[in-house]
């Protein structure tokens, strides 16, 4: 008779790394089995959590590196402009030119110049200011009104 696997009550709602589930004992080898999935490398999910924009963008958050930013389409969805489509997967941030961050799924990372006031916190997330959005955004236009 197969194992029963349980998701510990502190992973089941949202995304977690391969560290936090590793603080609570699992095991790589358990995140492969039928009651997770890999969202990209070293971030995973319950298998039975919706994947939805809000997931996808917690995701990302779990990898984006410190003074980044979430910014272009996802930002305007934090601002409450949403333009996204609903199957959206990919989170734009954008880097501080010069910056690092290693290639993965899940994150389109950009580089540009970041200035203080043009990052602040959305619901705890580091994002991009609303002028900084509305000029970043390439739809952002479609978003205002005639």
């Amino acid at each position: 008779m197969p194992r029963t696997v349980r998701v510990p009550e502190t992973l089941k709602a949202s995304p977690f790394t391969l560290a936090q589930a590793r603080e609570i004992g699992l095991s790589p080898r358990t995140l492969h089995g039928r009651c997770y999935r890999r969202l990209c490398q070293g971030i995973y999910l319950p298998a039975d959590v919706d994947l939805c924009p809000s997931v996808w963008l917690a995701a990302a958050t779990l990898r984006m590196p410190v003074g980044s930013a979430v910014s272009g389409l996802w930002a305007a969805r934090e601002w409450g402009v949403d333009l996204l489509p609903a199957d959206a997967q990919v989170v734009e941030i954008t880097l501080p030119r010069g910056h690092p961050m290693r290639r993965g799924s899940g994150i389109l990372a950009r580089r540009a110049s970041l200035t203080p006031n043009g990052v602040v916190r959305l619901d705890g997330i580091p994002g991009t200011s609303e002028v900084r959005t509305a000029f970043d955004s390439p739809d952002a236009s479609r978003a205002r009104t005639p």
